[in-house]
């Protein structure tokens, strides 16, 4: 699952067919299409956009907008799938659900009144009000999905764009376990993925998740980078049924050395492609900034697709 991060920061956050296709499937330098590659999109908008009713409708906007974001990524899947000679063939799509954190004043108004969660007016823990707005934008997103039928996406499922459970804030649980009754009352399950030690990780279920992913957090580190954090990642994952997250932050030489041992550990502890379920971060389109690349940065794409080939890795320990 290759997180795609939209609605702000320009050409980055604009998604092309032409920049689908080389995520949908592995396409050498010579620009023949091979085999597939990320069989998942997470959609989810960049930390500028704003959780308000203007900004989150912008937002949603721009994600259904023809030509881009995923009207573009069901125009390639078309491609590929004519490529690779798979006829039928849908990409699986997961649309992230906002948080919103107690104590926003005013978030705008929904069916005419306005909402806030700072917990005044009868609301003591901002709650009702952040019900409100998270059944609001639900109905919204999938409002525009059944609009647009993409005949080439599936939705699959919702993710919580909150990478904590914030234990101490007010009526937090709650409204998480709000969440995943929403998703679940639309047959979809809610998915997270929490940082290194994040608070929450050993709740995950019982808060309402359906699956989880942990971050390592290792790559961001560089020369620096211990590989016992991965190690550490891979052990709690195991001991709690959690996928591990694989995580790109440059295309560099010393950028793709700690990437390759980060790649290294996990198959080391079991958790290479096929033995695991992997989200990808990769910022802001480093693989394709890696696969439009030649030489050194363009291996990268190349080790990736190694690895979600189940290819082993190997590197540094």
């Amino acid at each position: 699952m290759l997180l795609v991060q939209t609605g702000a920061n320009g050409s980055q956050g604009t998604w092309s067919v032409q920049d689908f296709e080389p995520m949908l499937a592995y396409v050498t330098e010579r620009g023949q299409m091979t085999k597939p590659l990320f069989d998942t999109m997470l959609f989810l908008p960049y930390g500028s956009v704003q959780d308000t009713e203007q900004g989150l409708s912008a937002y949603l906007q721009d994600l259904f907008a023809p030509g881009k974001q995923l009207s573009a990524l069901n125009q390639a899947v078309a491609v590929v799938n004519q490529a690779l000679h798979r006829p039928g063939y849908q990409e699986k799509v997961v649309l992230s659900l906002p948080y919103f954190a107690y104590g926003l004043i005013d978030f705008g108004a929904v069916d005419g009144k306005d909402v806030q969660f700072d917990g005044g007016s009868g609301d003591p823990n901002g709650l009702a009000g952040r019900e409100q707005a998270e059944t609001w934008y639900v109905h919204q997103l999938l409002d525009d999905w059944k609009k647009a039928d993409f005949k080439n996406l599936k939705l699959v499922g919702f993710y919580w764009n909150e990478e904590q459970y914030r234990q101490t804030m007010p009526g937090e649980a709650p409204y998480i376990q709000f969440a995943s009754a929403l998703a679940k009352a639309n047959n979809l399950p809610l998915f997270w993925i929490p940082y290194y030690g994040a608070g929450g990780v050993w709740q995950w279920q019982s808060l309402g998740f359906t699956a989880a992913w942990i971050q390592p957090n290792f790559v961001e580190q560089g020369q620096q980078a211990d590989l016992a954090r991965m190690t550490n990642a891979t052990e709690t994952a195991s001991r709690l049924g959690l996928g591990v997250e694989v995580e790109l932050t440059g295309i560099d030489v010393e950028h793709q050395a700690v990437y390759d041992s980060s790649l290294a550990q996990l198959s080391a502890d079991g958790y290479g492609t096929g033995e695991a379920s992997h989200a990808y971060y990769d910022g802001s389109k480093l693989l394709l900034t890696s696969e439009r690349s030649q030489g050194s940065e363009r291996i990268a794409y190349d080790t990736t697709a190694s690895f979600i080939a189940g290819v082993g890795i190997h590197g540094g320990s």
